[in-house]
This record gives C-alpha cells, structure tokens and sequence, in this order.
C-alpha cells in the first residue's frame, strides 16, 4: 500500500495497492478520525468503494467524504 502526499497548500493523499488489502478501511478509518479530532478541519475528497452483489463485484462507486455516491464502473448497467 502507497500513500503519497503532494505539496500544495493543502495536503493530498493517493492510497494505492492490491486489491483486498485495506485501501478503503484506511480511508475511511482516517476521514473518522480527523472529523472526531478536528471539527473545524475542513476536508475534501472521494474514495471507491467497489459494488459487489452477493460474492461477485459487479462495480465501483464514488463516494465522496459527505457522504454523496455515484457510479463509476458496472458490469450489470450498459452505457
């Protein structure tokens, strides 16, 4: 697993790694965190999450840290 800052005046983070490895747990393990610990901090972004019906992933959505969701990849919704 990645996590790589850029620097700017704010911060970001890019998380990459294989699959199954905890990417998304992390992200949201931090977005709680810093909320709970920094009420005024304002944060900014978007993770995926994958779409899974049953045991099969059928997709991707994106979720932003308000708590907004989109689809961004399926394999059961044709274009």
């Amino acid at each position: 697993m990645t996590m790589m800052a850029a620097s700017a005046p704010s911060k970001c983070f890019l998380v990459t790694g294989p699959p199954g490895i905890g990417k998304t747990t992390l992200v949201m393990k931090v977005l709680d965190t810093l909320s709970s610990t920094n009420p005024n901090l304002k944060i900014h972004g978007f993770y995926s999450s994958e779409v899974r019906e049953g045991s099969e992933r059928v997709g991707f959505e994106v979720v932003t840290v308000d708590g907004k969701k989109g689809s961004l990849a399926s394999s059961t919704i044709s274009s």
